[in-house]
């Protein structure tokens, strides 16, 4: 009988030291944020594989991503119909679909016009604007790791990248890179204003009205084929719909300077698929580059925030 009480409380203390693991190895919010938004920056980086093949105009395949995410969100916003918004935020909403509208028509139309390497560095400017948009249009404080990251982040995908341009015609998809990293580097800290009164669903598909119509007036879309048509629809179910819902998650949970930085994860995909599937070259210098990325990133996911802050 002793020997069964002694085992049985072997058994209940060490029930009670693995209900206490999980408590002791939890999340802080912000590096859940970090973590959503790392992995959303991934999804985003397949974006080729099912852009290539379906040979779609890249502001029709913008317009279908967009329908999508709005109509996914349908439950999100009958959910939270009777949320009284601010004006400013419904502004706020209008004001990141148009931005998305020019990130997303300008980076998809370069992804399929020429190298997916130009398209993917030119694009990833945006991370560098971040930070001081942020400050700029909704005050938030700037890391004192962000401009170190930024600058390894964008050190190693000019390392990855600047060996072998090639795969397509390189000037036509480095312009349209970067005329959506101009709309791209607004886009966090309005993403992130909206948080401050709408869910993640809600950011994403509400503003998505907007996107699709403004992308729907200014470059009607052609005839498209049916194959075609399911090729754009899954790459935006995936890399459009659920990684966008990660993202805003992120978000929602850590400072978007940050946010930004890690998204350097998306080109490192999409230069990797360019070489793997769409036989793009890469050169020597991808494996230092892609450390100074990582490494980057590394570093600012874990530096310690403020008291105040951890606290909050």
């Amino acid at each position: 009988m002793r020997a069964y009480d002694n085992m049985r409380a072997r058994q209940l203390t060490s029930g009670r030291s693995r209900a206490t693991l999980p408590a002791a190895m939890a999340l802080t919010p912000r590096t859940r944020g970090l973590a959503l938004t790392a992995l959303a920056a991934s999804l985003w980086g397949l974006w080729p594989l099912f852009l290539r093949p379906a040979g779609v105009p890249g502001t029709a395949s913008a317009a279908i991503a967009a329908i999508l995410i709005a109509v996914c969100g349908l439950p999100a916003q009958w959910r939270g119909r009777r949320r009284r918004r601010s004006v400013r935020g419904w502004l706020w909403m209008g004001l990141a679909g148009l931005l998305d509208a020019g990130n997303m028509g300008c980076y998809f139309t370069a992804l399929a016009r020429g190298s997916i390497a130009a398209a993917v560095l030119s694009h990833y400017l945006a991370p560098v604007l971040a930070p001081p948009l942020s400050r700029l249009l909704i005050g938030e404080r700037i890391s004192p790791r962000t401009p170190v990251a930024a600058g390894a982040g964008l050190a190693g995908l000019l390392l990855v990248l600047w060996p072998a341009p090639g795969g397509g015609p390189v000037l036509a998809a480095a312009l349209f890179g970067a005329a959506s990293a101009l709309f791209y580097g607004a886009l966090f800290p309005a993403g992130r204003r909206l948080t401050r009164e709408f869910d993640p669903w809600e950011v994403q598909s509400y503003h998505a009205y907007v996107t699709a119509a403004a992308l729907l007036v200014l470059a009607p879309p052609p005839p498209i084929s049916v194959h075609s048509l399911g090729l754009v629809v899954a790459g935006s179910l995936l890399c459009a719909v659920f990684a966008g819902l990660l993202f805003y998650r992120g978000l929602a949970l850590a400072p978007a300077g940050q946010v930004a930085v890690l998204t350097y994860l998306e080109p490192l995909g999409a230069t990797a698929l360019g070489a793997a599937i769409f036989h793009e070259p890469v050169g020597p210098w991808a494996a230092l580059g892609a450390l100074l990325v990582v490494g980057g990133g590394a570093y600012l996911a874990l530096e310690r925030p403020p008291l105040s802050s951890a606290a909050a």
